[in-house]
C-alpha cells in the first residue's frame, strides 16, 4: 500500500508523469501489486498529524496501535525527526529547510519524518477525528 504526500501528484516540468506515478510504475515493473491509498483531499495540518502521532506514541489510547521505533534499525528516521523542528514564526508548521540543505544528508532531512507522519495519519486519523472535536454547532436560530 502506498500513501503519498499530495504534492507528489504535481506534474513536473521535465516529465510526462508525476513522481507518484513514477514510483507506482517502478514497483509494478518489479512485480509488486500496488494499492494507492492516498486520499483525494488536502494534506492534513501539522498540528493534526502531531496530535495523532503523539497520542499513538503515548500508548494510552487502546483504539490506536502502539508505535515503537527501533533505534538501531531506524537511525535515519530518528535523525529525520530530530531535524524537523517547528518554524520560528509562531505557526505550528514543520521547518523543512533541511530538505534544501547542501550540508545535511537527505536521509537525515525531513523526508523520512514526512513519510512517518503521512503514513500514520492516513491510516489512523479516522479513529480520532480532530476536525469534529474542534468544531462547534452553528445555528441561525435566534
Amino acid at each position: 500500500m502506498l500513501f503519498f504526500q499530495k504534492s507528489r501528484y504535481k506534474q513536473e516540468a521535465n516529465s510526462k508523469t508525476t513522481l507518484a506515478e513514477d514510483v507506482e510504475n517502478m514497483l509494478k515493473r518489479a512485480g509488486w501489486r500496488v494499492i494507492n491509498k492516498t486520499p483525494n483531499t488536502n494534506n492534513p495540518s501539522h498540528i493534526d498529524k502531531w496530535r495523532l502521532i503523539n497520542e499513538m506514541l503515548s500508548e494510552q489510547n487502546k483504539d490506536l496501535p502502539m508505535i515503537r521505533i527501533n533505534e538501531s534499525r531506524c537511525p535515519n528516521l530518528i535523525i529525520s525527526m530530530e531535524n524537523a523542528p517547528l518554524t520560528d514564526n509562531d505557526a505550528f508548521k514543520k521547518d523543512k529547510s533541511s530538505e534544501r540543505s547542501y550540508t545535511i544528508p537527505q536521509e537525515h532531512a525531513t523526508h523520512f519524518s514526512d513519510t512517518f507522519d503521512y503514513n500514520l495519519y492516513w491510516q489512523f486519523s479516522h479513529i480520532i477525528d480532530y476536525q469534529y472535536t474542534n468544531s462547534f454547532f452553528i445555528s441561525n436560530l435566534m
